[in-house]
Parts: C-alpha cells; structure tokens; sequence
C-alpha cells in the first residue's frame, strides 16, 4: 500500500474546489485531485499536461540527485528530470481512475517552513489509514508540489538513495541504463494495451 501511495500520491488529494479564487498550498493539492479523477485521464494527453503543470518534476529530480548532480553535464541532469517525467507519468495516469474511486482524505492542517509549505492529510483507502504530507513551494506566484512524505518518508529521499547506491556501484552508466530500462517497459506495456484495445474495437 505504501509503495503504491509513493508513486500514486504525487497526484494529490482531496474534495473539490476547483473554483476557488484563492490557489493557495492546500487549493492546489484539491483541485489536483479533482482533475485526476477524470476518468479519461489515464489515456488524454492534454488532461495531463493540464495536471502536470502543478508539479515541478525539475526540482523534484534535482532533490533526488542530490550531491550527485555536482558532476553531471547540463545534457544529463535535463535527460534524468525528462526520465523521471516520464517514467512518474506513464506509471500513475493509468491507475489513477480505480485507485481515487475509493480513497477519502481528510486534511490535518499547513505547516510553513523556511524550505516549504506543507499540506498535511490522512489518506483512507481499503480499511488502511496513511499520512501523507505535500511539500510545496511557489514559482511566479504559482504554487507546485516538490515533494510527498508518506508517513514521514520523504519520496524524494527515498529515491535519492536509490540512486546514490546505483551510482555507487555501477557509476552514472547504471542509473541511465535502469530508467531507460524501465521507461522501455513502460512504453510497451502502454503498445500491448493499445494493439489489445484496438483487436477487441475490430471484433
């Protein structure tokens, strides 16, 4: 449940104030969970760049990088915040539907720090209880999320780790090969599901 939240969560939660007039922290995280329960968000391209815009995946894969990032190329780094794009997007759009069909959420409060803003909230799905903290922070007055703990776990520290392991032992060549790896995977897992749509379409 807790893997799946990691990943899942990065979309935001909670009820729908979709015409707020004020876009603070907490109304950024509402109306991100009103538009991931489009039902047709899993397969519309336009809904999802719509989305994406209220996340910054740039500052998101430079936290990851960490110290790591200090002897990449300007190509690298943009090539790794592409990867994680990508690789974030194909694998929470189409799960997105199912997975907010039955989640409810209650909001615990925001927090101001010198770093962030912090959205808290507890997230219920399927009789299990998890706390979920949005990290956020304002570019040209617009407010994007950066981060997510799950249950204290920071995700951006989680993969941080990650890849300091795989840098560690297989050098940068290693952490390209997996992402392109799994990128690869996700893209034919997307093919398969569409050449299986349309055979069932012709019949």
């Amino acid at each position: 449940m807790k893997i799946f939240l990691i990943i899942i969560t990065l979309l935001g939660l909670g009820p729908n104030i979709l015409y707020s007039k004020e876009v603070g922290p907490k109304a950024v995280v509402e109306i991100i969970f009103k538009k991931a329960q489009q039902k047709d968000i899993a397969t519309d391209a336009k809904k999802q760049a719509a989305l994406n815009k209220y996340i910054n995946f740039t500052t998101m894969g430079v936290s990851i990088l960490g110290k790591n990032k200090k002897p990449l190329s300007r190509e690298q780094i943009n090539w790794f915040n592409k990867t994680l794009k990508s690789i974030i997007t194909r694998t929470v759009y189409p799960l997105a539907p199912k997975f907010f069909k039955d989640v409810k959420v209650t909001y615990e409060g925001v927090e101001v720090t010198k770093q962030n803003t912090v959205v808290k909230s507890v997230v219920f799905s399927k009789g299990e209880e998890t706390e979920v903290a949005y990290y956020l922070k304002k570019f040209q007055k617009e407010w994007k999320i950066v981060d997510i703990a799950i249950d204290d776990e920071s995700w951006t520290e989680g993969i941080n780790e990650q890849v300091n392991r795989t840098i560690k032992s297989e050098k940068w060549a290693g952490v390209k090969k997996r992402l392109t790896k799994r990128l690869k995977e996700l893209k034919n897992k997307k093919n398969k599901k569409n050449k299986s749509s349309k055979r069932k379409t012709k019949k």
